[in-house]
């Protein structure tokens, strides 16, 4: 709940000095903390208003620490303290700390400190400290963006004021541009409407801030601004170059980073003894004397052998890679670039040069020519980029982009053969598991149902990262409690990883529709115990259990009577081809003669198709396996001679193959030995060689768009004007 539509207590406000562009700028913050004895009453979930008060106080400092990277400056006074320590001899009003760089140490006070007294303390008077505080550090040449107050108060303790005092109040904070904010009291809208119902110090409170462009907040309200608060997006500095496309064609060109890897944690490794820090210190030695050597005699060596062959500075140099110049130069035009070959760690857009805000005007106009022209024949451009001079040599795709209030080309990197890594999937969708009409459409709904798009309650702009957000919260509750085990996942973040409940209450008809058509079945559980053990009983142990083995082998084999050769052979065994051992199954099939060449023939183009779905595209076993059923087929049938059977056969493989996205093993394993039978194997076929060689020709691909961003998102243009 805020008072006034310029109440955002954690943006920047207006210059507090215009003529301070040199110094980096940072904000100032007074946090009014009251605890005095009302604090003490119950509010919801069983903590105190004291309690509230100070997790409000530690989730603010350690938001400034971590988003705003430390350079703010935070005060902490405590109003209704059994203490007394201001400048303006207050009654129980302390500075716990003073307006400096915000640190943990402050956060370390006020765990340690912010809890219910026994005394109260006059909010007036607090606030008064607070601009006393403010004014001196201003005084003493301290240069601010912002400068914000924000009291955590409910107004129930008593106060002195007078209309003489309150317009001193206001002068201060008007002649600091300092902004007001209170948190936690009982103000609501309903209150705010008719003033009849605030008490005296809701109404001074409230006359004050209209004037000191301020806000009112509930806790929930500030809590929620204080986790949801992300950092600000900026525009960083151009890469300005020329894009040279030939020798003689050069524009003048300023590529803006668009996205770019998140790098908001940084880490250093720091060496403590619990008390201090201590600095690491690297020294040289002799490995038989000991005696310490300067690090500029120090040279780098490689061992060969028993010889050491020392390298140079300059032989370093000599070796190492050199890029040239700074560059980005037009390699060639080509038809779009599939996006899975898109790498890096970022984005840019590139727009014409611009110096001081000021556009080139000829760059705009060969740039936007250049983009039209790309965009008409449906052409990207390969580039070779280099950052700086003798940097990373890359290779990128530039790719036109033309909306209704910009036009400009779009860089993605591309990966180096050594860098592209190919991993192949199954496919989701076979003909074992081919979905009916309705599942399908049923998904179709749970899709449109689970859309995200048009979702206002899910704008990523304004979350955070769940995992840096419960790294900086880990990190925060270790420095307050260093001996407790780490703390579980905070309720808002685990928010942002399920979905919201006004969306599946949505979609719950769906999922109830899902369910039925989707029914899950129980399977048998597979008993890995006995597996184990019938391991343990297979593979004896010791010598003695081997000899006993053997022994018990012989006697099975003497018990066992006359042995039936047949059942060596497998012959008796065998009534269908597998797909355990299927090229073995099908060669006793057709020895036996237990069924006819034609049923053989099914079984074996059966299992070929099998061990292809089995295989699902990817496992390289299997489709060997599948392979040499096809090298056995294709052998009978050229020495039987039937070769019209087995061709018609192959026709229908191939459209299989390809409905079924097989391509894979069609191009990998099939040559022209395992194609059609021709004339030249056997003369009773029909097929001669060049119409085999045709026939093991797949159909084309369909091309793949092109890399293009999938959001339009106008930040960078208003970042950049």
């Amino acid at each position: 709940m805020s008072y006034s539509k310029n109440s955002n207590w954690s943006q920047p406000g207006t210059s507090h000095r215009p003529n301070s562009k040199a110094i980096k700028p940072k904000n100032g913050y007074v946090l009014i903390a009251d605890i005095g004895s009302p604090t003490s009453r119950i509010l919801h979930r069983d903590r105190t208003y004291a309690q509230q008060i100070k997790e409000c106080l530690i989730a603010f400092i350690q938001q400034k620490i971590f988003i705003n990277n430390a350079i703010d400056d935070v005060a902490v006074i405590l109003s209704g303290s059994d203490k007394t320590q201001n400048s303006l001899d207050y009654k129980n009003i302390q500075v716990l700390k003073n307006m400096e760089k915000v640190s943990w140490e402050t956060a370390k006070l006020v765990n340690e400190t912010v809890q219910t007294k026994n005394c109260e303390g006059d909010w007036m008077d607090a606030l008064g400290v607070a601009l006393d505080l403010i004014h001196r550090k201003v005084k003493a040449g301290n240069v601010y963006s912002s400068i914000q107050i924000i009291f955590f108060t409910a107004f129930e303790s008593p106060f002195k004021t007078s209309e003489r005092t309150q317009k001193a109040y206001i002068s201060a904070l008007l002649a600091e541009h300092t902004s007001l904010f209170i948190v936690g009291s009982n103000i609501n809208q309903e209150i705010l409407e008719n003033e009849e119902k605030m008490s005296k110090g809701e109404l001074t409170a409230c006359q004050l801030i209209r004037e000191a462009n301020g806000g009112i907040y509930s806790f929930g309200d500030f809590s929620a601004d204080v986790v949801n608060c992300t950092e600000q997006p900026k525009i960083g500095s151009p890469f300005n170059v020329t894009l040279d496309i030939g020798s003689k064609i050069q524009i003048p060109i300023s590529a803006y980073i668009k996205t770019k890897k998140s790098d908001s944690l940084k880490w250093s490794e720091e060496i403590s003894t619990g008390e201090a820090l201590v600095d690491k210190e690297r020294t040289y030695q002799k490995e038989q004397s000991n005696a310490i050597i300067d690090k500029q005699d120090v040279l780098t060596a490689f061992k060969y052998g028993s010889r050491i062959i020392p390298i140079t500075v300059e032989d370093e140099k000599q070796w190492s890679y050199k890029s040239g110049n700074k560059c980005l130069s037009v390699l060639a035009f080509v038809d779009p670039i599939p996006p899975q070959f898109g790498s890096g760690t970022g984005t840019r857009f590139i727009f014409s040069h611009r110096k001081s805000g000021v556009v080139d005007r000829n760059s705009q106009i060969a740039l936007s020519a250049l983009i039209n022209a790309m965009a008409e024949t449906g052409k990207v451009a390969l580039v070779r980029y280099v950052y700086a001079n003798n940097c990373r040599m890359a290779l990128g795709v530039l790719s036109p982009r033309i909306k209704f209030k910009y036009e400009c080309l779009v860089f993605h990197e591309l990966p180096f053969a050594d860098d592209w890594r190919q991993y192949e999937f199954p496919p989701i969708i076979t003909p074992k598991s081919q979905p009916s009409h309705e599942q399908m459409e049923a998904i179709d709904q749970l899709i449109d149902k689970l859309d995200l798009t048009n979702d206002e309650a899910f704008d990523s702009t304004k979350m955070s990262d769940p995992y840096e957000e419960y790294v900086r919260h880990v990190i925060g509750f270790k420095v307050l409690n260093p001996e407790d085990p780490l703390p579980e996942i905070p309720p808002h973040i685990k928010m942002y990883l399920q979905p919201s409940p006004s969306l599946m209450e949505g979609a719950k008809d769906v999922l109830e529709r899902i369910r039925q058509l989707f029914p899950l079945q129980t399977t048998g559980k597979l008993k890995i115990n006995d597996f184990e053990a019938s391991k343990r009983e297979a593979i004896p142990a010791t010598a003695e259990e081997m000899e006993r083995e053997i022994q018990n082998k012989k006697s099975r084999l003497d018990v066992g009577g006359d042995v039936d050769l047949g059942f060596i052979l497998g012959m008796n065994s065998v009534d269908k081809v597998g797909t355990t051992n299927p090229v073995k199954d099908f060669s006793l099939l057709l020895q036996s003669g237990k069924k006819s060449v034609e049923e053989i023939y099914d079984e074996m183009s059966k299992v070929i198709l099998e061990l292809l779905e089995d295989s699902g595209g990817t496992n390289a076993p299997l489709m060997v396996k599948a392979k040499n059923c096809i090298e056995a087929y294709r052998e009978h049938s050229v020495a039987e001679g039937r070769v019209a059977y087995f061709n018609r056969w192959m026709k229908q493989f191939k459209e299989q193959v390809i409905s079924n996205y097989f391509t894979d093993f069609w191009q990998k394993y099939l040559t022209e030995s395992l194609g059609l039978i021709t004339k030249d194997e056997c003369p009773s076929s029909d097929v001669d060689k060049h119409q085999a060689e045709t026939f093991l020709r797949l159909p084309k691909q369909q091309q793949v768009n092109e890399i293009d961003s999938v959001d339009e998102d106008e930040e960078l243009l208003n970042l950049i004007d």
